[in-house]
């Protein structure tokens, strides 16, 4: 009971973030981040699997989501962060932002679940497999990028994870 309260808690807690007229920010303050807001996402998919959450809450957050992506399929970094030194690489390129949110957007899903993953959506997966090698040997951003390949049920997620592997340092 102790655990469901705590859960509870946090679901409210967490919905004081969201900034009116969609996404969530660190404060619940416009701007809506992007990045934090497909994290939000993620853990509200989570949690819906053991405490009851809103789905028009998920639907809207994903709504959100797919009104800032770009025609390109990609997602720009956004302007500010709270701890900008920390936050320093998802800032230097969409790659890594639209790879996070790619994976954000499927999550909930299994890899080769009907419907198709949407068309947005898809979208963005054909940024991300036509940027991958922007990724260089980042792995940090190869594995953002293998996630959102395997959650849209890609089979170049395993090239991706592939490199990683030989990146692996024992």
């Amino acid at each position: 009971m102790k655990a469901e309260q705590y859960i509870n808690l946090g679901y409210q807690r967490l919905l004081t973030f969201e900034v009116p007229g969609g996404g969530f920010s660190w404060f619940g303050d416009a701007p809506a981040n992007k990045v934090l807001t497909a994290y939000g996402l993620m853990e509200f998919v989570d949690m819906s699997a053991v405490h009851p959450v809103d789905p028009s809450l998920i639907a809207r957050t994903r709504d959100w989501l797919l009104a800032q992506q770009q025609p390109d399929g990609s997602w720009k970094p956004d302007e500010a962060y709270l701890h900008q030194e920390s936050w320093g690489r998802i800032q230097q390129s969409e790659l890594l932002p639209t790879a996070y949110i790619t994976w954000a957007l499927l999550s909930g899903r299994e890899p080769n679940e009907q419907p198709a993953v949407p068309a947005p959506v898809a979208k963005a997966v054909d940024y991300i497999l036509k940027n991958r090698a922007a990724a260089g040997e980042d792995p940090y951003t190869l594995g953002i990028i293998a996630n959102a390949l395997v959650a849209a049920g890609r089979p170049e997620a395993n090239d991706v994870l592939g490199e990683l592997l030989e990146l692996a340092k024992e």
